[in-house]
């Protein structure tokens, strides 16, 4: 499962250094503990994108070579840290995707046979309105978490369910019969 994943990559050469740069690392019973730092996280990006924008000399405006940069390392972000690094350079979406954008292979999901699209039409168009305001980040990250929670408790539910069960073979089993 997902702690099989995350043990295989714990066990990748140099890892724990490269952790730091987005992670705090403490240590913690036998193993060490790694939770992640929104601020080391920014900051990582950040300069990633210094690193692009140094190879876009053929973007003469700063403001435009950041955008370019965001929509190259955005392909690669969830949702909620594309809107962190977006506020954290004062943009929203519609700066950096003008049209609607289609969702990775990993963000989309089939619907009724059809792709669902990220849909920033209903985003104001221009202005102060159009910043992202934290308040709905928070919301939008509750709901995140909302729906984990559900996930977890319907997971458990089941768990719970299915210990008392039989297996379906005992039902085809010939039964003993005692004879006196």
């Amino acid at each position: 499962d997902s702690d099989d994943g995350i043990a295989l990559v714990l066990r990748l050469p140099n890892i724990a250094e490269e952790l730091k740069c987005i992670c705090q690392i403490r240590d913690g019973w036998d193993e060490k503990v790694y939770r992640i730092c929104d601020k080391k996280v920014m900051a990582w990006l950040n300069s990633k994108l210094d690193r692009i924008k140094e190879k876009t000399s053929h973007i003469s405006n700063d403001k435009e070579a950041t955008k370019y940069a965001i929509g190259l390392v955005s392909e690669y972000l969830p949702d909620e840290i594309l809107l962190d690094l977006l506020q954290n350079h004062q943009m929203v979406k519609t700066d950096v995707y003008p049209k609607k954008r289609k969702k990775n292979a990993y963000e989309s999901s089939q619907v009724n046979g059809e792709r669902e699209y990220i849909n920033d039409s209903n985003e104001p168009a221009s202005g102060a309105a159009n910043r992202v305001d934290p308040t709905e980040l928070r919301k939008i990250r509750q709901k995140q978490k909302e729906k984990k929670k559900k996930a977890d408790e319907k997971a458990e539910k089941l768990k719970k369910m299915a210990s008392g069960t039989r297996s379906i073979m005992s039902f085809f089993s010939k039964k003993s019969t005692k004879t006196k």
